[in-house]
């Protein structure tokens, strides 16, 4: 059985220059965490979500082919990480480009277990990636203080999420 939530994920992207912007003012009410969703064996995708970010280089591309989302929360229930999250979609055109604009209402997402994770931190050079793992998620991210919100997103055959790059997101 699959989780009550639903999870819509609109495109945008998250490369770029510019802030987040709220779509809606208006203040939503908290969700509760999602209750654990049964076990089916997700199909593994072929590709790796960070080359196929890495090959495309218009904001366009990136908007259209691509899912994000910025983080609200992330914790671990029953061993399982998982994200609420709120839909962001990329802003391309005008003069700043690759902005993102926040969906209202909140959702949630399971991390699988096996899933390709790819953090962002400030390096000597400016930003870089540095993979990382499910289990390591929760607290690799908590110690960066909410400072990088948006991932890429790609969902399994079953709906959890089965890869999460991290993006730059001033």
């Amino acid at each position: 059985m699959r989780s009550a939530v639903t999870i819509s994920l609109v495109l945008l992207l998250m490369s770029g220059c510019g802030g987040p912007r709220e779509a809606d003012a208006s203040t939503t009410a908290p969700t509760p965490a999602p209750t654990l969703p049964p076990t089916p064996t997700p199909t593994p995708s072929q590709h790796l979500l960070r080359d196929d970010l890495d090959r495309t280089r218009s904001c366009a591309a990136l908007a259209a082919n691509f899912s994000y989302i910025s983080v609200d929360d992330i914790a671990t229930q029953a061993g399982q990480t998982y994200f609420t999250y709120r839909v962001a979609t990329m802003h391309c055109g005008g003069a700043d480009d690759y902005q993102y604009v926040l969906q209202p209402g909140a959702h949630h997402v399971f991390v699988d277990p096996d899933a390709e994770v790819v953090l962002i931190h400030e390096g000597p050079s400016g930003i870089e990636e540095a993979p990382s793992t499910a289990a390591m998620l929760p607290s690799a991210y908590l110690a960066q203080h909410g400072a990088y919100p948006v991932f890429a997103i790609r969902h399994s055959s079953v709906g959890h999420a089965d890869a999460l790059v991290q993006r730059f997101h001033p």
